[in-house]
């Protein structure tokens, strides 16, 4: 019997070619000396989430409440897990359009979700919320969606997109940013870590 590992090694090979091999870029304008550009890249790893609940667009009174409980379940449920969660934020909400119907909500959720407000007009509506991650590598959040992912589907949460990433060393300096953002006027220059990590800036 495979592992968690080998399965998710397996998946990600599978889709090798829909993630982009940013250690492997290279581009010097020409007349530029070549530097040492991505020398080291981190493992492969997973800052956000964002996932859809479903609510009436109908019937606008229901959204506080559908927001609410979203938030409150998508905490509960990742808090019993391994990922350390930085926030949970609604990002948007809006009215589902047809072609994403059958894309992100069941016909089954939908029509079970529907039952909920018989007797009344009903439109389908989405509510978008961001869950950020402190570090996380794509191996460890893998299994653990795999778990959580068919509880929050019986709450009419499901996954709308998921962001991996490599961090990328030595593609440009601190200093030279600050330098270029003075000389563009840019206002101010903030280093906050809490914010953009250790080898960003805002």
């Amino acid at each position: 019997m495979l592992s968690h590992e080998s399965l998710i090694n397996i998946t990600f090979n599978q889709v090798a070619h829909l993630l982009s091999d940013v250690g492997a870029l290279k581009s010097v304008p020409e007349g530029s000396e070549e530097q040492t550009g991505f020398a080291k890249f981190s493992k492969l790893f997973c800052d956000s989430m964002m996932f859809w609940g479903l609510y009436n667009y109908a019937d606008d009174s229901t959204k506080g409440t559908a927001i609410g409980k979203y938030v409150a379940e998508l905490r509960d449920a990742l808090n019993h897990t391994k990922l350390v969660v930085e926030s949970v934020k609604l990002t948007h909400s809006g009215q589902l359009r047809e072609c994403d119907e059958d894309v992100y909500f069941s016909e089954q959720m939908l029509r079970r979700y529907k039952r909920s407000f018989d007797g009344k007009v009903f439109t389908p509506g989405y509510i978008a919320i961001k869950v950020s991650l402190d570090y996380s590598r794509a191996k460890k959040v893998v299994p653990i969606l795999a778990n959580v992912l068919p509880h929050l589907q019986e709450s009419f949460i499901v996954l709308h997109d998921i962001d991996f990433a490599h961090d990328c060393k030595y593609n440009t300096t601190r200093a030279i940013l600050r330098k270029l953002l003075r000389e563009t006027n840019t206002m101010e220059v903030v280093d906050d870590l809490r914010k953009v990590g250790h080898h960003c800036i805002s």
